[in-house]
């Protein structure tokens, strides 16, 4: 990559830790705060605004995402999807029975994308209750890992 400082992409960050995800309903999708967005280094714009990832390059990135909802809490069934929204796809998905006392779901997955696709986060979870995402350790990093040829 010639330019690689103005194609490079890098987005880091974690659940709002406000956001209540309704207990043994259908999808919510997932609200998050940067820490990190390297894209404003080339651009000076961000293509991430808490919900959804727009790709500012052809290219393949990487989607590292975990989600815990924190000591004390068993989830019975719920899942995690990492979601192309136009065209509609599925790009990771973690479907879960019994997760243990404050486990910690992990999806990653690295994937080819086209300038402007959309990526949201969505989740699922029954525990029992209504719950919001603990925020230390529901993260998202996002990483542009090469050129598409």
């Amino acid at each position: 990559m010639a330019n690689y400082k103005k194609a490079s992409v890098m987005v880091i960050a974690q659940a709002t830790g406000t956001q209540t995800i309704t207990n043994n309903a259908s999808a919510a999708t997932l609200q998050f705060t940067e820490s990190t967005d390297q894209i404003n280094y080339a651009s000076g714009t961000s293509f991430f605004d808490g919900t959804t990832f727009t790709t500012p390059y052809t290219g393949f990135y990487q989607f590292n995402f975990s989600l815990s909802w924190g000591a004390g809490v068993v989830q019975t069934a719920g899942f995690v999807v990492v979601q192309k929204m136009n065209p509609f796809s599925t790009v990771a998905y973690l479907l879960n029975g019994a997760a243990g006392d404050g486990a910690i779901q992990n999806v990653s997955r690295v994937v080819r994308l086209t300038k402007g696709d959309q990526i949201t986060l969505l989740c699922s979870q029954t525990t029992g209750d209504d719950r919001t995402p603990y925020a230390s350790y529901t993260t998202l990093s996002i990483i542009r890992v090469g050129n598409a040829s």
